[in-house]
């Protein structure tokens, strides 16, 4: 392969003493070397210039000009400087300008020149691949999204790139040579400080460290972010430098988050299946009971019992009936709400009409026997409210008094208007809630631990509280074991509630 090497010179009598010397002589076969007078220099652009060979005489009054022009082209190509006299002015010079290596004149020879020439090109492709590849790191360097700190054995910053620059809001001369748990200081707590150091020494001994962080970004917004820290080693396994890196663990923990959600999502819906089978299978077994050995003995002994005992067996039929149908309505309007199915309609009604109504519904079922008192110390204007929600609401807590009250309690519902909203009072006199479970009782499936063998499924509290709170209401509850329990649901008169459900 054949290397074409331009001798460059400024005046003629350089060219001359070229021709004088006969450089020519000392090339072999693979280099073809070409004088080149001023005019000629942008062909040393050219591909098939491998060197340039710079002649520098004792001129002053052109040096300059000739070093300075030199210089647009002097770092895309080997360079080679012959100095007529090697004063240290020129040899700086020319060092400045990137050369491969300068020559002396009187000190020519061919061996010398044929060794710096091969020496300048190696050099330089050299040179060029580093640049090159630090430019490739330069790039992925700054471009990548992590924050990332090079550190001295003794954690000081030798550099850091432009994400982390733009993040800390800081520039990179105002870091480079400070600690790192310096540089950070204004950006992490005092303790993760402090265990930034330790981590450090950890990794100049040769062992890496990574945990999470939280750092204060420019904005003053706290951040989760993964620290890791890596010695890089030398040949002999000793650290030179040490990597910190600062990643970005957002979407991490938030997939994290929302696994553990729908997991926790999973196990829930799992228990509410078990505890649905379960309830369900047992409050339907005693009224399914109740019906199969009532028909069986009215098949059976109808013909001969009197009428009164044959009527006493069709209202326990009619009763369990009733009670699976209740059972199933309220499967259902749960399975609805839960499934956002159970629209909000407000509307404005007579609210102390409708409660006199169910209160009249209950006293009509056969077989009740308690006493049921209606308490509306002052007439209440026509109220917006959603009336089948409402209707829910009472039934159950009336249901509820009437459950878990002996025969012949005295259960009161009492209505009235406090200022913006209006208040609705159920009150019984059964067995009570224990106080530490109070909170628990509006939960799906929940039952008070006194309740015993008195059938439910545990769902119609949930509706109630479910109900109330899209009115934008509340619910509260006084309760003392053995004596009864008070239901208040406060209703705000707002009539433009919009659905909550």
């Amino acid at each position: 392969m054949k290397h074409h090497i331009f001798f460059l010179y400024e005046h003629q009598d350089d060219v001359e003493w070229f021709n004088q010397f006969s450089l020519q002589s000392f090339c072999q076969e693979d280099w073809i070397l070409v004088p080149k007078n001023p005019g000629d220099w942008q062909e040393c652009s050219s591909p098939w210039c491998d060197l340039a060979l710079v002649y520098l005489s004792l001129k002053q009054e052109w040096n300059s000009n000739f070093l300075n022009s030199l210089r647009q082209w002097a770092f895309n190509l080997p360079m080679v400087v012959i100095l007529e006299v090697p004063t240290q002015t020129l040899i700086e010079r020319a060092l400045d300008l990137g050369i491969q290596d300068y020559l002396v004149k009187s000190q020519i020879n061919e061996v010398v020149i044929l060794q710096s020439l091969r020496y300048a090109i190696e050099r330089f492709n050299n040179l060029k691949k580093q640049q090159d590849s630090e430019r490739r790191f330069r790039a992925i360097f700054d471009q990548v999204f992590e924050l990332i700190w090079l550190l001295s054995p003794e954690g000081k910053i030798t550099d850091i790139n432009k994400t982390a620059l733009k993040v800390l809001g800081s520039q990179h001369q105002n870091l480079v040579g400070l600690p790192l748990w310096e540089a950070l200081k204004h950006h992490l707590y005092p303790e993760v400080q402090e265990k930034l150091k330790v981590s450090i020494i950890s990794a100049a001994q040769g062992k890496s460290t990574r945990y999470e962080v939280d750092l204060k970004n420019l904005w003053g917004q706290m951040i989760a972010l993964e620290l890791s820290i890596k010695p890089i080693l030398d040949e002999s396994n000793q650290p030179i430098l040490l990597l910190a890196e600062l990643r970005d663990i957002y979407d991490q923990k938030f997939a994290e988050l929302e696994n553990f959600k729908a997991l926790k999502k999973a196990r829930e819906l799992a228990e509410l299946r078990a505890k649905f089978v379960t309830r369900v299978s047992h409050e339907f077994r005693t009224p399914m009971s109740t019906l199969l050995l009532s028909s069986e003995l009215l098949e059976k002994y109808g013909n001969q019992w009197s009428e009164e005992k044959n009527k006493t067996h069709r209202n326990r039929i009619k009763l369990a009936i009733k009670r699976m149908t209740e059972l199933l309505e309220d499967i259902l309007l749960t399975g609805q709400t839960e499934a956002g199915q159970v629209e909000f309609k407000p509307s404005l009604i007579n609210l102390s009409l409708l409660c006199q109504k169910i209160i009249a519904q209950f006293q009509e079922q056969e077989g009740f026997n308690h006493q049921l008192i209606f308490i509306n110390p002052r007439p209440i204007p026509d109220v917006s409210i959603d009336e089948d929600m409402l209707k829910v609401i009472l039934n159950q807590l009336l249901t509820n008094a009437v459950r878990y009250s002996p025969k012949g309690a005295i259960i009161k519902l009492e209505i009235f208007q406090d200022n913006q909203q209006i208040i609705l009072k159920v009150q019984d006199q059964g067995i009570g809630i224990p106080e530490p479970e109070q909170k628990q009782i509006f939960e799906k499936f929940y039952r008070g631990s006194n309740v015993g063998s008195i059938s439910g499924t545990g769902l119609g509290l949930c509706l109630v509280k479910r109900f109330v709170e899209a009115h934008r209401g509340r619910i509260l509850i006084e309760s003392q074991l053995g004596v009864g329990t008070e239901f208040t649901v406060q209703l705000p008169l707002d009539k433009n509630l919009s659905n909550l459900l």
